[in-house]
């Protein structure tokens, strides 16, 4: 059966002081670098099979990808509905901060993190509809084949908890940089195989 392997890129600048990202671009840190290419190693000593390697437009998700794809040489695709959730005008922003500035708007976040859109970007609810429609697209375009999709850890994280049917709108699943989530495409519904291996950086 087809797979879909989702791969969250490596550690960036933002992820290691604690800044929210969202749409905007960091670059790798070095250790999101080193990340990446310790991932690129391990799946070109796997010999996975990958019919299509697909990134995240987002420059972070693109860096690590080009990584894989000269490691397993497979041309690296780009899709924007991959992209992590838009955070808006809480972009580039501590929690601390965001607490700071946005006092009321931050309390209301936790009571109604599901939907809120006081950031003046996208909910959580949105993203999630956005990136598994995505992904159905992808793989009704790519019918039989296995697709490697280069992302973003809260995305793939509501997408892997929706595959597993939880209702929970905070998942108490961890997505690591680097962390590879296989998913098997059957005919019905897809089902989970692998969660967050990242034993290529332990």
């Amino acid at each position: 059966m087809p797979k879909i392997y989702l791969i969250r890129h490596g550690e960036t600048v933002s992820n290691a002081s604690g800044t929210f990202q969202g749409q905007t671009n960091s670059p790798l840190s070095d250790s999101g670098k080193f990340q990446a290419q310790r991932l690129a190693e391990r799946l070109r000593k796997e010999n996975i099979n990958v019919d299509h390697l697909i990134s995240s437009t987002l420059g972070r998700a693109i860096e690590t990808a080009e990584y894989i794809a000269q490691a397993i040489e497979c041309k690296l695709e780009t899709e924007q509905g991959l992209q992590e959730i838009n955070l808006g005008n809480w972009e580039g922003l501590r929690w601390d901060q965001i607490s700071e500035n946005f006092p009321e708007l931050s309390d209301e976040y936790h009571q109604k993190w599901w939907t809120f859109k006081g950031h003046e970007g996208e909910s959580w609810l949105e993203a999630l509809e956005r990136f598994n429609s995505t992904v159905a697209q992808l793989v009704d375009n790519y019918s039989d084949k296995n697709l490697m999709l280069v992302s973003h850890g809260g995305v793939i994280r509501l997408f892997v908890a929706k595959i597993l049917g939880s209702s929970s709108p905070k998942p108490p699943l961890e997505i690591s940089n680097t962390g590879i989530t296989e998913v098997e495409i059957a005919t019905d519904q897809m089902k989970l195989i692998r969660l967050n291996d990242h034993s290529h950086i332990l």
